[in-house]
């Protein structure tokens, strides 16, 4: 249970690489914060490609971000660099959780 003065960050790796150097970038800056904030990284390898089609009912993958993403208060996104852009894993992600129908509450929240 998160307290009142507790903070809650969600770390986003755009690799799903397990020991990409961006994945070691967020558990490194995990390590080094007080105790106070609660770090908890995101999942997004078992999220479908986008497909309209499957909107409704939402992939419990998707659910599961989307609640992670209400529960924060800031967001850490951390990505390679795929053609001179982020990676297709991470705007898939993006696109599924920016759904107007699954009103995310990501709106001005503090994203690095």
């Amino acid at each position: 249970m998160q307290s009142k003065n507790e903070l809650h960050i969600v770390g986003i790796c755009g690799s799903l690489r397990r020991y990409s150097y961006n994945h070691g970038l967020l558990r490194a800056f995990e390590q080094q914060l007080p105790d106070h904030i609660k770090f908890t990284l995101a999942e997004i390898s078992e999220i479908p490609l986008f497909n309209e089609a499957r909107e409704q009912p939402y992939p419990k993958s998707v659910l599961t971000l989307k609640e992670l993403l209400d529960s924060a208060d800031a967001l850490v996104i951390s990505s390679p660099e795929y053609n001179l852009s982020y990676t297709a894993v991470l705007k898939n992600a993006l696109e599924w959780i920016s759904r107007p129908s699954l009103q995310t509450n990501i709106v001005g929240k503090t994203v690095a």
